[in-house]
């Protein structure tokens, strides 16, 4: 995950400059090209990423000030699959409570489903080809104001797939809402492939993507403080059935354990491009030596800045190789 604010203090010059930059410091086929310094080149290419430098691993350390326990998932009360009531049904998946893998305690909840369905119809899912898979959790109008963070761990067993996600979806009942007209719909709860479930999430209810490492324990952390939640009804944890390569098992199974909400000191900067108050945007994977390096910042406090070696832990001096700049 990296921070994609761009201050709006230079305009499109300060953005151009950057894309320019760090396309120079990541594009494939790079290898040992010579910088314009001399003598130093770029490294290696893929340049890794390190996991603590990126902004999921900032906001996986960020301490709860307080915590509700939603389920523990040791039964499946208030738990249920998603059952499309309409003549062209699209749901997909079962719901069960399993020993087989659990983070704590003796249980998880299990969503199996098969990665397509028996006939695809791209008209009704914008392009996704059979539909979806849910276990959703019901509530009854909750207030959930004062949370701003939902967790919980994640056990995705996908064999074969590179590339695992899923989805959470918060639901929030605001049919009496006056001033929005565009959205007509019978039940609060709107299905993925609704014609109207793409302006509902983005007016009424919350969205979100998580990437997770496959067959392993991932605890996923969502910040919801842009998002309505004064009546909320359900958080629906989703498989989107997309097919599967060869290779690539042809049945998916996601284990659900420990849900929570929680409320934080400082949520992250959700919206626009700028950069948050008193914070630096930057390359997470790094710079190459010998060519600019550009970060952005916005409303700092301090009136001078240090840079420092992370191999040796030192300051790196202002020289004819690192000219810094700080306006």
């Amino acid at each position: 995950m990296y921070r994609n604010h761009l201050t709006d203090i230079k305009g499109k010059i300060v953005s151009l400059c950057l894309v320019v930059i760090l396309a120079v410091a990541v594009l494939p086929g790079c290898k040992n090209t010579p910088a314009p310094s001399g003598g130093k080149s770029l490294p290696d290419m893929p340049m890794t990423d390190p996991p603590e430098n990126s902004l999921a691993y900032e906001v996986s350390q960020k301490p709860a000030v307080e915590s509700k326990l939603l389920s523990d998932m040791e039964s499946l009360e208030n738990w249920e699959s998603w059952v499309d009531q309409s003549a062209s049904s699209r749901s997909y998946g079962t719901i069960s409570l399993s020993n087989d893998k659990f983070h704590k305690g003796r249980a998880s909840v299990l969503l199996t489903s098969p990665t397509k369905g028996e006939q695809p119809n791209f008209a009704a899912s914008r392009g996704r080809p059979w539909g979806s898979a849910s276990a959703i959790y019901r509530v009854d109008n909750e207030d959930w104001s004062e949370w701003n963070r939902i967790t919980l761990w994640v056990y995705p067993d996908l064999p074969g797939f590179r590339s695992v996600s899923f989805n959470i979806v918060l639901h929030n009942d605001t049919r009496a809402d006056t001033t929005v007209t565009l959205v007509q719909w019978d039940d609060a709860f709107v299905p993925y492939d609704s014609p109207n479930g793409y302006l509902y999430y983005n007016i009424h209810s919350g969205l979100n993507y998580q990437l997770l490492e496959n067959r392993k324990w991932d605890k996923v952390y969502w910040e919801i403080p842009h998002v309505v939640r004064d009546k909320v009804v359900a958080i629906e944890l989703r498989y989107r059935l997309q097919g599967n390569q060869r290779g690539m098992t042809d049945t998916v199974k996601y284990y659900f354990d420990e849900i929570f909400l929680d409320k934080v000191g400082q949520p992250e900067h959700y919206e626009g491009w700028n950069v948050a108050p008193g914070h630096i945007a930057h390359n997470h994977t790094g710079f190459a030596t010998g060519f600019p390096k550009t970060a952005l910042s916005s409303d700092l406090s301090a009136s001078s800045f240090t840079l420092i070696d992370v191999n040796t832990k030192t300051s790196i001096k202002n020289n004819k190789e690192n000219n810094f700049t700080y306006p």
